[in-house]
């Protein structure tokens, strides 16, 4: 507060940072957000090409190509002042002045539209419609997204155990951060299916009102696991006092040293991945790490959901229905793990410590109740 008042009143009479200094010794240059002259809107090309053939068997297949590029996205870039002085690098940082640029101020961040993001993807889908009432529609992706930061470089995608990466690591050369997008899923697999009149189908005998109007459906999901960054969180931490943005969202990459796992999986709950992979953080700042972002992935991720229903009509009312069903989120219980913990100066480096909530589920989504494990609602409702 009182580096605040000391900035506005020496503002005002237009004094310099010496003279504002020699007045109080403890003031603090003040933080500075800026923009390029000229900030150019978003632009984005896209293109497809689908293919669809009737098959036998009353099967409907096609092939799409999906690809599209983007240009002059927005990009936020903290570590244009940033520094390191021979009494923090003694041996100098690789990328940036061992003086401060600016000392009139503290961090600068720097509004751009330089950034820019490529995708491309391929889905094979495959419908069926039977008689008696049952649809199928399955469908994989491969596909492959790249950016130089994901949700426009403000929102981040990843924040439980890890945090998204949005600001470049080395200031000065921005679109070495380009790399696989936040959300890059290379192969994903979607079934969804229902059946009317099941039990009818097979049993054309008995009475309507108990093997009549039985539904069932449900959805399957599966991909494979989400990228994520593996950071020095040392170097990080000291050069976060100098000016150089940091973490959450900023920071030093990690330094491989041998070849070895990039994708990290349920092994990682009770065993540590990419044990021995990384040089440890060194006792003083010596550069940026030279592995790329989001060159890492955490699990593969499944889930299965299972609703029946049944329906028939009340005796003597008319137009009035009784619906009674079953709904089975996570039908298999099945564990979904998130990232391993990515800093390589945290006790827990490379360990899975949570778990996803998938999509849906009893209590909705995204409102923070634990949706992980299999959860069956029933429902009886009436309508007239």
């Amino acid at each position: 507060n009182q580096a605040n008042q000391s900035l506005i009143s020496a503002f005002k009479s237009g004094q310099t940072l010496a003279q504002i200094q020699a007045a109080n010794p403890s003031f603090v240059v003040p933080s500075f957000t800026t923009s390029d002259p000229r900030l150019k809107s978003p632009r984005y090309y896209e293109w497809n090409l689908e293919v669809e053939r009737s098959l036998p068997w009353k099967l409907t297949a096609s092939v799409d190509y999906v690809g599209n590029h983007g240009a002059h996205e927005l990009l936020l870039n903290q570590g244009l002042n940033a520094f390191c002085d021979p009494a923090t690098c003694p041996g100098g940082f690789a990328g940036l002045p061992s003086v401060v640029p600016d000392p009139r101020f503290g961090t600068i961040t720097q509004v751009m539209t330089n950034a820019f993001s490529n995708y491309d993807g391929m889905t094979a889908s495959l419908r069926r419609s039977f008689a008696g009432g049952f649809q199928m529609v399955a469908s994989y992706t491969y596909s492959h997204a790249l950016d130089v930061t994901s949700n426009g470089g403000v929102l981040p995608f990843n924040f439980d155990t890890n945090n998204s990466i949005l600001y470049p690591q080395d200031p000065y050369h921005a679109n070495a951060s380009f790399g696989n997008s936040d959300y890059d899923i290379r192969h994903q697999f979607n079934l969804s299916y229902v059946w009317t009149d099941l039990v009818r189908h097979f049993w054309k005998g008995g009475p309507n009102p108990i093997f009549g109007g039985w539904t069932i459906g449900g959805t399957l999901f599966a991909h494979t696991g989400l990228p994520f960054t593996v950071i020095d969180g040392g170097q990080t931490t000291t050069l976060q006092a100098l000016n150089y943005g940091g973490e959450p969202n900023a920071a030093v990459f990690a330094t491989p040293v041998k070849p070895g796992n990039f994708t990290c999986g349920t092994s990682g709950v009770n065993t540590p991945c990419y044990a021995g992979q990384f040089a440890p953080s060194p006792a003083t700042p010596t550069g940026f790490g030279p592995s790329g972002r989001n060159q890492y992935r955490g699990p593969y991720y499944f889930d299965t959901d299972l609703m029946i229903m049944k329906s028939f009509p009340l005796p003597h009312w008319e137009t009035a229905r009784l619906s009674f069903s079953a709904q089975a989120y996570n039908l298999f219980n099945h564990p979904n793990f998130d990232q391993p913990v990515q800093d390589i100066t945290s006790p827990q480096f490379g360990m899975i410590q949570l778990t996803v909530a998938p999509p849906t589920g009893v209590a909705g989504s995204f409102l923070g109740a634990d949706n992980t494990p299999r959860m069956i609602q029933v429902r009886l409702q009436l309508q007239f």
